[in-house]
């Protein structure tokens, strides 16, 4: 499994654009990148963009949850982006505080 993060800056949000899969061998990249993020720059949002992502399991889920307090507390709000359907899905049932990015199932997102 292999994970790519390219990284943009828009303004105060700095876009990270995933492409691969987030899982046990590749979850420390997503970590640490965003880790990154809030060290150098301190962004006031950090978008992940998800359109690329093939796969997620209980580790990248688990690392989503460390980026989301990490960036809290750093006072950087995390949102997800071009969440899939079955993603979404995932996210909603854990109940993890994405907002509307992780909109239960059948509901548009914003």
């Amino acid at each position: 499994m292999h994970l790519v993060i390219n990284a943009s800056e828009v303004g105060p949000t700095l876009r990270l654009t995933l492409a691969g899969g987030i899982g046990l061998a590749t979850a420390d990249r997503l970590r640490d990148a965003v880790a990154a993020a809030l060290a150098s720059s301190a962004p006031k949002q950090i978008a992940l963009d998800f359109a690329r992502v093939s796969f997620i399991d209980s580790a990248g889920i688990s690392t989503l949850v460390a980026c989301h307090r990490s960036a809290a507390v750093a006072g950087t709000v995390l949102r997800l982006e071009n969440v899939s359907p079955v993603m979404r899905r995932r996210l909603w049932a854990t109940g993890l505080p994405f907002g509307a990015s992780a909109a239960p199932p059948g509901q548009p997102q914003p």
